[in-house]
């Protein structure tokens, strides 16, 4: 075996020395043929290190570069003084130490220098060269100080002393003159540092401003990763092996003709062959190649190892940054546009052409420019690159390709008929005659010690196989015995192929036979693995494995990276597909169930153990729980407290384990970490921005566990977790630590999260009590619009819904999970104030267009949320109506012009202006519709002369003039045109029932069809996929009329009925033999086209109250908006049914609502007219009523209060009546008849005699005991708002056009002033005569004795819900969560940080707005509420620690936040 391999020759010092090139890299290894000498490491050690040190002590006298060979240098010096033996150790340790200091001051001034940066002084180079003097006088001392074998070469370098010993005291001396002349140089560094630092501050703070912008600028895009140099490697190709000099000279030399040769007009040199041939290699050698030459305009490696090397997703940016780096000539255009693009997420065509094809057009140069595409195999969507491709080389003459791939069929269908094709029948190895003369000369230079004859073997049994060879020699070079294992290479008989090598490869990677389980772990996760992972990332993630190392080190055949810290990669994917196969992977298959199941196991384990509430360690013990945004440097302190490791775990775990959850030890582990760290899961997903990675991942364990069997606890432990994730994903990524508040407070009673998880943080969840049953949804229900929402719409082949609501926000969700795509909101979209009004979906479902008030036009891409381009400005003109063309990246608009009356304009998207003329109308467009083909355009208008009339216009989109048009009577403002789908006709439709079909090339009159009920207007009309059958509904109408024509007849007429209330939506099945009708009364009715009988609906029980129901075209997917705000998604292929009781009809009744003195009880009663108005009294305590409930009113409540002893309650109402209840029996006492139109505001006095009573014409004073009016006022008095004085003796009230005061006892007016516009609050001072008024737009102070009208004003906004009032002591005024400091002449506002008062005995001390609970003393908000309750707090009731809202059910909620107060 010994002559297997060469004999080594022992290395030269300058080998050593090209090793050790980087300053502060270790010494090198002493030969492997001089290690038997005796004394020869320390030989090696010291020689290696004199050489070193002496060369870099040689650039200090040179002083070039200076500090940076001093560092170089001392470090040097550091490591001989730690690796050499001497006398006197201890005191040569000790000077080490000290230089070790020094060399770390050193260190410090060059992280502070540019690089290349020099001391420029004379005393700091003469104060360097004086140190390295120093240095030098040390090294000669501990040379000969060195106790090593001498040679005869080494006593030419020393002075062999021997056993002398170095003094002590000379050591001290050397000490002393290194430190003084390192503290000259330290004087002098600092005297440059100062000098520098004031410039330098300005420069870095104009640095980090810009950087912070710039960060800014990306966070508000969907930018371009900012990847490190070794992805980048791997893009370019960069760290793969190149062609050995002498190999595959006759396939480079083609493609060397092929790329200069101008005549060749073939483009595209496609490289194509099986796997493992070496076609990598071939196209690494070719670019380094033509990086070289200067001719490589760019060049990209695809590799199964990486998301974004097996995708198109960052090809053409990746592309696009190569380009720039090869050609600055385009590279400040290709930047912009990276930027732009990133942001924009264009499709993939508009990408390559924006990034790469109008690039290359628009360099100088006209020399042949060379792309590479490497291995487009391994690419998902290679059609659609090669498309692009083919299309665009030829417009870019200059530029040819060399692409490499295996000859899959899906390729070569698309290559083999086109022109641009050259190489096509090149074939890299011909498995009838392999040619082994490159293989040789490979592996002849891989491993230059190995024997000829061995070399020939290894070629020969490699079959010509190139990654069979380069596979051998890496074994070789790794292996600690390759003399063995190239005999059992070379001995096996059945050691042919790429599996035999690879079974060798593993085999002998598995030293330890007993270690095969741990060996199959770690080759599990790496091939497994959802991103590639790393050696330390391995070792978290299997702690109890200590062989991690080791196993990827001796896997290096196969395996890259062997850093502890890069991701690993499969050096070739054949490698992969060897251990899926059961009949190939003999004895190491790895089977995927068991792989995800370690992996989900492994990521749960340590998610168990490192997962906790408030992750980050954020103090606010004596602030309110913050906000993410509110937390400084958020992301930064995400990165010092997760691992790599922790963040795949969080982000794959569920995952893994729905990809394994048949196996029980998955099923045990889910169970518990769900039952015990979902919410510290969900919390720091909610820090790293995933909150979507939380909810698919969630959405798919639940698919996936509603396979097992008798596992009920499983299933409902993962829908309530994906339920509660779905329903609190807006607030999820708002604010990570409230999901421990509110969120917890407002969960169904028996759910499985209530039950593991309130009592733990108890001391952060709110009290909620109500009088309404909650409960999880069976289906989807999207959460996060917190304004009505006004339009809704499937996209991307029905796996996005688009919704917009009245606060201008555009969401867009991913259907099966539920997860929230993207969004745009008011004042977001690209950093502008806009409010967007109306969207449109495009016709292959992939973008969504969408105008602003601002008439803008915006595109975003249905697949990423993510906006596409620069906005379309239109501001000119107000549109009306956007639509997109069917065929072509167009949109249509119908606007109102300033110079004519309304304009249809055609927009090409790309090119972002106008197409062909515009066409326009001297009437208002109130819809229109385009051809199915593209060509031709319908508009209706309304004639302003004469109300109703309609005018329907045909429009020729080829030359756009008008092709028909006719008028139509009693048009309406709502969509009144449809299209068949094949386009032979379109159906437009009036008020008085009249539907008439037109052809649809030529517009001319086909057919007018009318409903059995004449004159009611047609609300929609629908048309059969064939266009075979029409159906249709009127307004306000129950019944669904169905048409069968053909040829211009109608053949058939049904009527169908059966629905109760209005209909709402039509839609045909795909097979037109049905046809499905959705009411208000809740359900869904499903009839046959043909006969008109009713079927079996899809969907069983009621939808709930519903608006703008729609239906996927293939019936899967039913949306429904519903109350709340909120879209319900019902999936009917699932089988998921509606509720078992239709919901209650939408309130708009306001809860007029009081609470007792005592707190105890509330009564409430509602605005709105009922059919038996009626007060309830509620329990504080448990929400639930108290008694039956009182009625006589007979129209809608206005006001209730209570007397304050809590023995009475008063109620006034629209029918003009005060009536007095028993508080304790709801028993009827008094009913007072006023002759006020409505009875708005009432007040008690302190003894309760007294009832004071207040309308929008009259005040009234009465007395409760003698039941007689005391006195009132004129009507010709306005006062609505009222407010009783602290010591009950004054009343002030709103009056017209102002405010006055009057006696309570004998109603004389005190005092008057004036004030302009609606006063909605009075509140008096509780000691000075001092009056607070409430307006829109600031309060005023008025000091009613002085007789001066209010001379104070405070600058407010009104908000619905803020009271305004003074505290207890007077000190504070309040409104709202504004504060005021009035015990001076010139109130002072003040911040939360400001107050120092006790506000507890202040009513109105909560106050909820957008979404959140203040408390007036905190800074920040206190509680959030989940957006799919919000809409129940647009009338909230606060009172001390407790808010109060009410459900559309009419029910109480009451959240008490005492907790947060304690």
């Amino acid at each position: 075996m010994s002559t297997i391999f060469k004999k080594q020759r022992k290395k030269k010092t300058n080998e050593h020395l090209s090793q050790s090139n980087t300053p502060g890299s270790s010494a090198p290894e002493a030969t492997t043929s001089d290690m038997h000498a005796k004394g020869s490491t320390a030989y090696e050690r010291t020689s290696d290190w004199t050489v070193l040190f002496f060369n870099c002590l040689r650039e200090i006298s040179e002083a070039s570069e200076m500090l940076a060979p001093l560092k170089s240098t001392s470090m040097l010096l550091i490591r001989g003084l730690e690796t050499t033996m001497h006398n006197n150790r201890s005191a040569w340790e000790e000077l080490a130490r000290k230089l070790a200091l020094h060399h770390t001051t050193i260190n410090g001034y060059i992280s502070q220098l540019e690089v290349g940066d020099r001391p420029s002084s004379n005393a700091s180079q003469d104060a360097l060269k004086k140190y390295a003097e120093a240095l030098s006088a040390i090294l000669r001392e501990a040379t000969a100080s060195a106790d090593v074998a001498g040679t005869p070469n080494l006593k030419k370098t020393f002075k062999r002393i021997g056993d002398t010993q170095i003094e002590k005291d000379r050591i001290a001396e050397l000490s002393r003159d290194a430190d003084f002349a390192h503290r000259q140089f330290d004087e002098a560094m600092r005297i440059i540092m100062a000098r520098q630092v004031t410039e330098l501050q300005q420069q870095l703070d104009r640095v980090r401003a810009e950087i912070m912008q710039e960060i800014g600028e990306l966070k508000s895009r969907n930018d371009l990763p900012d990847f490190d140099e070794p992805f980048l490697s791997l893009v370019r190709g960069q760290d793969l092996d190149i062609c050995e000099q002498g190999t595959r000279s006759e396939i480079l030399g083609q493609i060397r003709i092929w790329a200069i040769d101008e005549q060749i007009k073939s483009q595209i040199y496609w490289l194509n062959d099986a796997a493992g041939t070496g076609k990598t290699t071939i196209a690494a050698t070719l670019a380094d190649e033509w990086l070289t030459n200067r001719t490589l305009a760019g060049r990209f490696f695809f590799s199964p190892n990486s998301a974004a090397t097996s995708s198109l997703d960052q090809f053409c940016s990746l592309l696009a940054k190569d380009i720039a780096l090869q050609l600055p000539e385009v590279r400040q255009v290709i930047n912009a546009r990276i930027r732009e693009v990133s942001t924009a997420c264009l499709r993939f065509s508009q990408q390559f052409r924006r990034l790469v094809v109008e690039p290359l057009k628009l360099v100088s140069d006209k020399r042949n420019l060379l792309l590479v595409i490497d291995a487009l195999d391994n690419c998902k969507g290679r059609d659609k690159l090669l498309s692009e491709l083919l299309l665009h080389l030829p417009s870019i003459s200059s530029v040819k390709l060399l692409l490499t791939s295996r000859p899959l069929p899906d390729i070569t269908d698309i290559l083999s008929t086109s022109t641009l094709i050259e190489g096509y029948n090149t074939c890299l190895l011909d498995v009838y005659n392999p040619s082994y003369a490159d293989v040789t000369i490979y592996i002849r230079k891989r491993v230059p010690k190995l024997e000829g004859e061995y070399v020939d073997l290894i070629a020969n049994r490699s079959g010509g196989l190139f990654i069979w060879a380069a596979t051998v020699c890496r074994m070789l070079q790794i292996y600690r015995r390759p003399s063995k294992l190239l005999h059992q290479i070379l001995d096996s008989q059945s050691f042919k192929g790429l599996d035999d090598l690879y079974l060798q490869v593993l085999e002998q990677a598995l030293v330890d036979k007993a270690a095969h389980s741990l060996f199959m772990n770690i080759l599990e996760a790496v091939t497994i693995s959802f991103q590639p992972l790393s050696i330390s990332s391995l070792q978290v993630l299997f702690p109890e494995n200590d062989k991690v190392d080791l196993f990827v080190q001796d896997l290096c055949g196969v395996l890259k990276d062997g850093d502890p810290h890069r991701p690993i990669k499969v050096l070739h994917p054949t490698f992969r597909e060897f251990l899926y196969q059961a009949d190939r992977a003999n004895g190491f298959l790895v089977r995927t169930t068991n792989a995800h199941a370690l992996l989900s196991s492994s990521c749960v384990v340590l998610l168990l153990g490192v997962l906790k509430h408030n992750i980050l360690g954020l103090s606010y013990q004596k602030s309110a729980i913050p906000t993410n945004t509110h937390i400084e440097n958020v992301n930064d302190l995400v990165e010092q407290n997760t691992t790599v490791a922790l963040k795949y775990a969080s982000s794959y775990w569920a995952r893994h384990a729905a990809a394994s959850i048949l196996e029980s030890d998955v099923q045990e582990k889910v169970m518990t970490f769900l039952s015990t760290k979902l919410l510290n899961w969900l919390e720091l997903m909610s820090f790293r921005g995933c909150v979507g990675q939380c909810i698919q991942g969630l959405a798919q364990l639940q698919t996936a566990v509603a396979m097992i069997e008798n596992r009920s606890d499983l299933q409902n432990a993962v829908s309530n977790s994906y339920q509660f994730a779905l329903q609190n994903q807006s607030l999820m990524t708002e604010a990570a630590l409230h999901l421990y508040t509110t969120p917890l407070a407002f969960l169904p009673k028996e759910s499985f999260i209530s039950e593991r998880y309130q009592r733990a943080h108890k001391v952060l969840i709110p009290v909620v009590t109500s009088a309404a049953s909650t409960k999880w949804s069976a289906h989807t229900v999207l959460t996060g619009h917190t304004g009505h929402i006004e339009q809704v719409a499937f996209a991307l082949n029905y796996t996005r819904v688009v919704s917009r609501d009245t606060d201008n926000t555009l969401s867009l969700w991913d259907i099966e999970s539920g997860s929230l795509i993207g969004k745009q909101s008011a004042g977001s979209v690209k950093g502008k104030q806009v409010a967007i009004k109306h969207f449109t979906v495009s016709p292959d479902g992939e973008e969504v267009a969408f105008v602003t008030k601002s008439n803008n036009i915006y595109v975003l891409s249905a697949i990423t949320g993510a906006l596409s381009g620069e906005p379309i400005d239109a501001s000119a003109e107000e549109i009306l109506h956007i639509t997109f063309c069917p065929n072509r990246r167009r949109i249509i608009t119908s606007s109102i012009s300033s110079t004519m009356f309304n304009v249809l304009r055609l927009w090409d998207l790309e090119a972002q202006t106008t197409v062909g003329n515009p066409m326009r109308l001297d009437v208002p467009t109130t819809c229109m519709c385009l051809s199915p083909d593209g060509t031709m355009l319908v508009s209706v208008s309304i004639y302003g002369h004469c109300p109703g009339k309609g005018l329907v216009i045909a429009w020729s989109l080829e030359d756009y003039s008008q092709v028909v048009s006719y008028t139509m009577s009693r048009v309406g403002y709502m969509k009144c045109i449809r299209f068949c789908p094949d386009g032979s006709y379109f159906a437009t439709w009036t008020r008085d029932g009249t539907i008439h079909l037109r052809l649809g090339h030529t517009g001319e009159r086909m057919l007018e069809l009318c409903s059995t009920r004449t004159n009611d207007p047609v609300d929609d009309v629908v048309i059969s996929p064939s266009g075979r059958h029409i159906a249709s509904y009127n307004f306000g109408g129950s019944t669904v009329y169905l048409w069968e024509v053909k040829s211009g007849l109608v053949l058939n007429h049904h009527t169908l009925v059966g629905h109760e209330m209005d209909i709402r939506y039509l839609l045909f099945s795909p097979e037109g033999d049905r046809v499905v009708s959705i009411s208000l009364d809740q359900t869904v009715r499903v009839w046959n086209t043909h006969t008109g009988e009713g079927l079996q609906s899809f969907f069983t029980g009621y939808t709930g109250t519903i608006m703008l129901p729609e239906l996927s075209q293939d019936w899967r997917y039913l949306l429904t908006v519903g109350l709340s705000n909120q879209i319900n998604i019902y999936d009917v292929s699932h089988q998921c049914q509606g509720e078992e009781k239709p919901g209650d009809e939408r309130s708009f009744a306001v809860p007029v609502i009081a609470f007792s003195p005592l707190g105890d009880i509330f009564a409430c009663g509602f605005t709105e007219y009922v059919s038996k108005p009626y007060i309830q009294r509620w329990s504080v305590e448990t929400t639930q009523p108290l008694g039956e409930p009182m009625t006589g009113h007979t129209n809608g409540v206005r006001c209730v209060a209570f007397t304050s002893d809590g023995q009475i309650i008063a109620s006034g109402s629209d029918d003009c009546t005060v009536r007095l209840w028993s508080s304790s029996t709801g028993n009827a006492l008094w009913t007072i008849p006023t002759e006020m139109n409505t009875v708005e505001r009432i007040a008690f006095t302190f003894t309760g005699e007294v009832m004071v009573l207040g309308s929008n014409h009259k005040i009234y004073v009465i007395n409760t005991k003698a039941k007689n009016v005391v006195w009132s006022t004129g009507k010709e008095n306005s006062n609505s708002e009222l407010v009783l004085s602290a010591d009950n003796s004054k009343i002030a009230a709103t009056c017209d056009n102002g405010v006055g005061i009057w006696d309570v006892l004998t109603g004389k007016q005190m005092a008057r002033c004036d004030i302009s516009g609606r006063i909605f609050h009075l509140s008096f001072h509780p000691q000075r005569d001092l009056l607070a008024i409430c307006s829109y737009t600031c309060i005023y102070l008025w000091e009613f004795n002085s007789g001066q009208i209010p001379s104070l004003e405070l600058q407010i906004k009104y908000e619905n819900g803020f009271q305004l009032g003074f505290t207890l002591d007077g000190k504070y005024l309040l409104y709202g969560d504004l504060v005021w400091n009035v015990q001076s002449k010139r109130p002072r506002k003040l911040g939360p940080g400001d107050i120092r008062v006790d506000l507890g005995s202040y009513e109105q001390s909560l106050i909820y707005r957008d979404g959140w609970i203040y408390y007036v003393a905190t800074r920040g908000p206190l509680l959030p509420i989940p957006s799919h309750l919000r809409e129940q707090f647009f009338d909230w009731t606060a009172f001390y620690n407790l808010i109060l809202v009410w459900t559309q059910d009419k029910l109480p909620v009451l959240v008490d936040c005492t907790p947060f107060f304690h």
